[in-house]
């Protein structure tokens, strides 16, 4: 029942513009909910006219909608379908990678930055995600999460290189 449910939303999706489908892909790759901002870094073939145009379109669909916000996927089909969407492993990578690089131009730490670097194939910049994270669960008294938190990162290292200084002296500044 879900494969035909796939198959209904993904033709769904082909049958609007192709600026459209394009921009209900880059929104899937930043995650179930986004903004215009977050998108527009990915529709780099669009300018702000056009975004809108293909957001309002896809709000008009039932496939996206307005938010507080900003924007987010109806239901979670819609993003899976728009995700799975993205047949280049690389390319897709590539767009997490921009992502997060956004992300971090703008906020500095945002918690999905974890979920993109490990998206976009970046074993360091996870793994530092990860101890970031765990630096402000240990600066919020939240202990458990500080050491599952490092507790991954070092996994994450461990799959990729040898374990780096930081690590260490994350471990040492959270003293866990």
């Amino acid at each position: 029942e879900r494969l035909t449910m796939q198959k209904v939303v993904l033709s769904r999706i082909m049958a609007l513009h192709d600026s459209v489908v394009h921009l209900i892909k880059c929104a899937a790759i930043v995650g179930e909910s986004f903004t215009d901002k977050q998108v527009l870094i990915l529709h780099t073939s669009a300018d702000n006219a056009t975004l809108q145009s293909s957001i309002q379109a896809a709000e008009m669909e039932g496939i996206i909608e307005l938010t507080h916000i900003g924007y987010k996927f109806k239901q979670k089909i819609y993003h899976d379908v728009a995700y799975s969407m993205w047949k280049n492993a690389e390319e897709r990578q590539q767009m997490h990678r921009r992502v997060a690089n956004f992300l971090e131009s703008q906020h500095g730490y945002h918690s999905s930055l974890i979920h993109h670097w490990k998206a976009a194939g970046d074993i360091q910049r996870h793994a530092h995600a990860l101890v970031t994270a765990a630096k402000g669960a240990h600066a919020a008294g939240l202990e458990k999460y500080a050491r599952q938190f490092l507790l991954l990162a070092k996994e994450v290292l461990a799959k990729g290189s040898s374990p780096h200084q930081y690590l260490e002296k994350a471990h040492v500044e959270i003293q866990l």
